[in-house]
């Protein structure tokens, strides 16, 4: 009887490992679980910012379109002839000297 009752000991004391072992592992998932949710959330937050500066950016690209458009590639090469760039005057220079 004593041998039976030894037995049981030694069941109770391995149930008893196995669910604090149980517990252990059930408090890493958590954990783990935990962390995944907030960098699930930081993501979110980064793509809403993502998506604000995208939409600013492609307001901003529509208004400097709108900008270039007035300009035509006539107007500014007649701009450039009337204000040479300060390598014109030195190649006209040479050309003079020559």
């Amino acid at each position: 009887m004593s041998r039976f009752i030894a037995e049981i000991a030694e069941f109770t004391g391995s149930i008893t490992k196995s669910a604090k072992d149980q517990s252990v592992g059930a408090d890493e998932i958590s954990s783990s679980l935990l962390s995944i949710d907030r960098a699930t959330q930081q993501n979110a937050a980064m793509n809403e910012e993502v998506l604000a500066v995208v939409n600013i950016l492609t307001e901003m690209a529509g208004k400097m379109m709108n900008v270039v458009k007035g300009f035509t590639l006539d107007q500014v090469r007649a701009r450039s002839l009337d204000h040479p760039t300060s390598s014109a005057p030195a190649a006209q220079s040479k050309n003079t000297a020559a």
